[in-house]
């Protein structure tokens, strides 16, 4: 099957041209994207099998041995640093009988056993051991090993691809790596914040968190006053990502008891940023603290959103730091109640049939954005994805 095939088997051809018009002519995508489980298993297979999904931070394997897992779409993966100080992603599966080779969690281990019958792995996948094999005909240890998969560290965040043949992250993200630049992010270090269960599609959330235009509806006492909807600047891209800044309505600094980073443009100290690398990172960013929001997406109506909060090593060391963090906690907790109320009100018409794609606004430029990378990513698809290595 052609690769336009795939994107016109899934959408119909008004629904493409509805999404892929100007920003002032255009529509979102249809109700079946966030409801329909045959529509989600296309999605998985053609976009989020394909894509760069975060898996961690680099500050979780910062030592040689040190590994942790995650689980994409039913695919258990080991994100391991080896003894060379690469860090690999490697199938969670052992060659033998498809034994989970780690349990869940994290660790630090030389080698990687399997508790089944103790096939051992090097840090880099190799076979080490495979007892009582040496009766099998044609059996070369030599040739067995954990498959593999693309690895990209931007950031300090780990990107894994299962498609082989990905294009690199990296250079779909030179603006936003420039614009990112002074936050220093890759040095900053990770605690979580709260997991939300979601009982809605992961779009339903990431597209809430892609605009400030709810801001007058969702936010009217917590962040309208202070970060008006109408002084968003979203900024153009090449829709792999979007980023768009919030500056307080008198341009001055929002008080805070967390210390700012030093040396970074005026504006970015009285601005608050939203970057989204698609589909799943997510990053709300001030100049004293970063929130970065991971998914974990389990169905097509089912998702896990998890909150770490990232800054400077140097302010989580000082001796006061639960007491300065503290207000912003409680703030923050009470905003991302708002979301959840907006995601839930609009997860419940997602489903109705009476539904036809609305306009958007000039503030939701993001969406447009994350509509047309889904369009991009499913017009690409060839429908099948190599083996990995």
């Amino acid at each position: 099957m052609t690769d336009s095939a795939i994107l016109e088997r899934v959408f119909s051809e008004a629904d493409i041209a509805s999404v892929r018009k100007p920003l002032e002519q255009a529509t979102v995508i249809p109700t079946f994207c966030y409801s329909d489980p045959s529509y989600h298993e296309q999605e998985v297979e053609n976009v989020l099998m394909r894509s760069w999904l975060p898996a961690g931070r680099i500050d979780q394997v910062a030592n040689p041995g040190d590994y942790f897992t995650r689980s994409f779409f039913g695919e258990s993966v080991i994100i391991v640093r080896g003894k060379d100080d690469k860090v690999r992603a490697l199938s969670n599966v052992c060659r033998h009988r498809a034994s989970q080779v780690v349990d869940d969690g994290a660790g630090n281990s030389p080698l990687l056993i399997c508790p089944y019958h103790k096939w051992t792995y090097n840090l880099d996948g190799g076979l080490k051991g495979a007892p009582y094999m040496n009766e099998a005909e044609d059996f070369e240890p030599q040739n067995c090993r954990l498959p593999e998969f693309p690895v990209e560290i931007w950031n300090g965040f780990i990107f894994i691809n299962f498609d082989t043949e990905a294009e690199p992250l990296a250079p779909q993200l030179e603006p936003l790596t420039e614009a990112m630049a002074p936050f220093d992010m890759a040095s900053m270090k990770t605690i979580p914040f709260k997991t939300l269960s979601c009982n809605w599609n992961w779009k339903a959330s990431m597209e809430n968190f892609t605009e400030a235009y709810h801001h007058i509806g969702i936010h009217p006492e917590s962040v309208q006053p202070y970060m008006p909807a109408k002084s968003v600047i979203y900024e153009d891209s090449n829709n792999a990502y979007s980023l768009f800044w919030m500056p307080t309505a008198d341009k001055k600094p929002m008080p805070s008891a967390l210390p700012d980073i030093p040396g970074m443009p005026e504006e970015y100290y009285y601005s608050k940023g939203v970057a989204n690398v698609y589909p799943f990172l997510h990053l709300l960013i001030s100049s004293n603290i970063i929130l970065w929001l991971d998914f974990d997406v389990s169905s097509v109506d089912r998702h896990d959103l998890v909150w770490h909060v990232m800054m400077p090593a140097s302010t989580l060391e000082l001796p006061d730091f639960e007491e300065r963090y503290a207000p912003w906690v409680e703030r923050m907790t009470g905003v991302v109640g708002e979301d959840e109320y907006a995601c839930t009100k609009a997860s419940i018409g997602q489903r109705s049939r009476f539904y036809t794609p609305g306009r958007i606004s000039h503030m939701e430029k993001c969406i447009h954005q994350m509509h047309n990378w889904l369009l991009d990513m499913f017009d690409s698809s060839s429908g099948s994805m190599d083996s990995p290595r």
